[in-house]
């Protein structure tokens, strides 16, 4: 078809407007058309954008042809080039050995022992039976193995890494040979099997390899990202177990049969590489954990591929995973434990973060894994006798690496923090913190024995067992029970949990307590224990308090008094405190006296159409009940009555009236379409027995009663019940305790 299909123009001078418009179209079409075509002399643009075909005619006077590859009649030529290379190497290297053995060769049974610097040579026989010794020859093929989690995998596109005919990738899914072109097979396959078509470190660094030696490069690989190294140990975690492990070596297993590697492949330290990358996932874990699995997943892979010193490059890791414990576990394994296994540093190298100060912090660009493998890696194996011993960095900076003098924030890589003067307890020359967890001790022989718990200034210590508690001052101790506390002063003693301890010389004697001042008096522990004082006291033999309260709700003050002993006119000027009041009247302590200071504690309870009406949760330390009716009646001519009971159940004996061995405290006559109104006390006297006191008026006059009734332990029901069948039609109940 044409390149160019002009507009005709036809009347000019009838319509010049129409006329110069096709004009103009037709110069447009034409520019377009030469833009199209190829340029003798190489003006741009000159590259085809679609296959050249020569229909069958020659291509004459040719220079150097560029090209990735080159077939001839269906053969790819390059790879015939190879064959031939390795063919003509193998004569060679025939001829030579022959020649070898003519000149060095030793009779059977007298083979010696190979010394250190025969490593990697080989014993030859010859027909006639002699044995010698062969010079170690260039491997003829080298192997990579890429292993770990999404960096190890590569998450992102772009940048260079060009294929090479020397590098083949295996193939999980078909079990053959794959390019090395990353946007081909096996690469395009979702993870183990390929990247997605990203780049990849391992694949930069084979390339090199190749490159740098000339010989075919065969790439293995294995990897998952966002997955733990618990997927590489088989050491019963139920997280991964070693099913990642078991894996790559199935894979290997099946890529050394293959017939590029069979019978081919020399197992040595100079032909075989392992790239590890992996811990971003890890964060959690720590040093010691991570260090221990590394070591087996280490040992397990040299031991599969029988090389013992075969070569482990460890990739760095971004700025975000370099403050971890697992980066800090690799570098200390390649520093200290295994000078065959190289960390490579990553400084410099970016992440989306890196680039945009937004986004991703973890994966390299693609350009990135490119710098990393092809240049990094590759400088760490040409240095594979060098170990730098790396010392983990104690402080780091938020998302910076390593902390400097103007780090805004510094995060410190350890678990515990021991200040000089406080390296050694007090008594003994043992570490402080040995059996803690996160805990800091600062100042002069402080001791946080405990876990999460934080002691500053002198001699300060918490228990073994005392967790998540903090003391400030000198001389405070926390006990086994002093969980979740604070204690700030001197000499003060916080022995129970959720508590706090402020001043001098004060001691905690339940949970829950508040204790402040200086000298407190209550300092021994009893059944209803001090939880809040106030000391006033000048020393350990003049203690006093000036307010205290138990865990029951009764309170104490230091100086006040009874109705019946109010101070004499030689104390005239002087003001008492009232502490207490209620139904009856002012109460006033004399300061060695406990009062409750609780008021009653009150339930409402509409009567209509209740058959009884009950109160069951009262508590056992109360010590006296009221209740309150209002408006009562019921529907027929009853009597009502009221009963008492403890946990065990209620009362149906031992009440006394006007008699003894009552079933009830009879309260009213007949209630029916009478409205009553009383109010009854009910109070514990010596031991439980309770007493019972009612006064009341209904439509007839005013009531009035009093009774007894022992219980078998302390009251915490009260029942109001009718004689017979029936319900209450009307009035509202109050029931109050304190």
């Amino acid at each position: 078809m044409a390149k160019v299909t002009p507009i005709t123009i036809g009347n000019i001078g009838g319509n010049p407007t129409s006329a110069a418009n096709n004009i103009n179209t037709n110069s447009t079409r034409f520019q377009s058309a030469i833009e199209n075509t190829l340029s003798r002399d190489g003006s741009g643009p000159n590259q085809m954008e679609a296959d050249f075909d020569l229909n069958h005619n020659d291509l004459l006077n040719g220079g150097i042809i560029s090209a990735d590859s080159v077939e001839i009649g269906g053969v790819d030529i390059f790879d015939r080039v190879e064959e031939i290379a390795t063919e003509i190497a193998t004569e060679v290297a025939e001829e030579a050995a022959a020649e070898f053995l003519e000149h060095a060769v030793i009779e059977r049974g007298n083979v010696p022992s190979p010394l250190a610097s025969d490593m990697g040579k080989t014993l030859r026989v010859t027909a006639n039976g002699f044995y010698g010794w062969k010079g170690q020859q260039k491997d003829s093929v080298n192997v990579l193995h890429i292993l770990g989690q999404s960096n190890a995998q590569g998450a992102r596109n772009g940048g260079p890494n060009p294929a090479s005919p020397l590098v083949k990738c295996w193939d999980k899914v078909t079990n053959t040979w794959g390019s090395s072109d990353y946007t081909q097979l096996p690469w395009t396959q979702s993870n183990p099997n390929g990247n997605s078509g990203n780049n990849n470190v391992g694949l930069a660094f084979a390339h090199r390899w190749a490159e740098e030696t000339g010989r075919p490069t065969y790439v293995i690989f294995y990897f998952v990202g966002g997955t733990s190294i618990d997927h590489w140990v088989a050491d019963g975690n139920p997280n991964g177990n070693g099913d990642y492990m078991a894996a790559w070596q199935a894979a290997t297993t099946a890529a050394y049969a293959s017939s590029e590697l069979a019978g081919k492949l020399t197992l040595t330290p100079a032909n075989h590489a392992i790239i590890w990358a992996q811990g971003e996932e890890d964060f959690t874990m720590d040093f010691t954990t991570y260090l221990t699995k590394f070591t087996t997943v280490n040992s397990t892979i040299r031991t599969f591929l029988g090389i013992p010193h075969l070569r482990i490059f460890v990739d760095g890791m971004s700025g975000l995973h370099d403050r971890y414990a697992p980066d800090k576990a690799l570098q200390h394994y390649c520093g200290y434990v295994n000078a065959d296994t190289k960390y490579v540093n990553s400084k410099g190298l970016q992440t989306e973060f890196d680039a945009t100060g937004a986004g991703d912090y973890t994966h390299w660009l693609g350009p990135e894994l490119y710098e990393f493998g092809y240049n990094r890696v590759w400088s760490a194996w040409n240095n594979a006798e060098v170990s730098a011993k790396l010392t983990p960095n104690l402080f780091w900076a938020r998302g910076t690496g390593q902390a400097t003098h103007d780090s805004g924030q510094m995060i410190f890589a350890g678990h515990a923090l021991v200040s000089w003067n406080s390296r050694n307890r007090a008594s003994a020359a043992v570490n402080t913190l040995s059996a803690s967890t996160d805990s800091i001790a600062w100042g002069e022989q402080c001791n946080s024995d405990g876990n999460w718990t934080y002691t500053f200034g002198y001699t300060n210590v918490t228990d073994n067992l005392s967790n998540y508690t903090m003391l400030v001052g000198r001389e405070i101790t926390s006990g086994a029970n002093g969980d979740y506390g604070f204690s700030a002063g001197y000499q003060n003693n916080l022995n129970h949990a959720y508590s706090a301890v402020f001043g001098r010389n004060n001691t905690t004697l339940a949970d829950n307590s508040f204790i402040a001042g200086s000298f407190g008096e209550f300092i021994s522990a009893a059944t209803d224990s001090v939880v809040f004082q106030f000391g006033v006291g000048t020393s350990s033999a003049a203690r006093k308090t000036a307010l205290a309260a138990k865990a029951s709700g009764a309170v104490r003050t230091g100086a006040v008094y009874t109705n019946a002993t109010l101070p004499s006119a030689a104390n005239a000027g002087a003001y008492f405190e009232v502490i207490d009041s209620d139904l009856n009247g002012p109460v006033i302590s004399t300061g060695t006296e406990w009062v409750s200071s609780s008021r009653f504690t009150w339930t409402t309870i509409a009567a209509s159409g209740q058959t009884t009406i009950d109160l069951t949760t009262i508590p056992p330390t109360a010590t006296e009940v009221c209740v309150m009716v209002v408006g009562l009646s019921g529907s027929s001519t009853q009597t009502f009555g009221l009963q008492i009971g403890d946990a065990a159940g209620l009362a149906v004996s031992n009440y006394t009236q006007s008699t003894s061995g009552l079933d009830r405290w009879a309260i009213s006559g007949g209630v029916a379409a009478n409205s009553y109104t009383m109010k009854i006390t009910i109070v514990r006297g010596p031991g439980t027995d309770y007493f019972m006191e009612m006064s009341g008026t209904n439509p007839s006059g005013s009531l009035a009663a009093a009774g007894h009734c022992p219980l078998a332990a302390n009251l915490t029901r009260v029942r109001l019940l009718l004689s017979a069948a029936g319900t209450f039609d009307a009035g509202t109940v109050y029931i109050g305790w304190r």
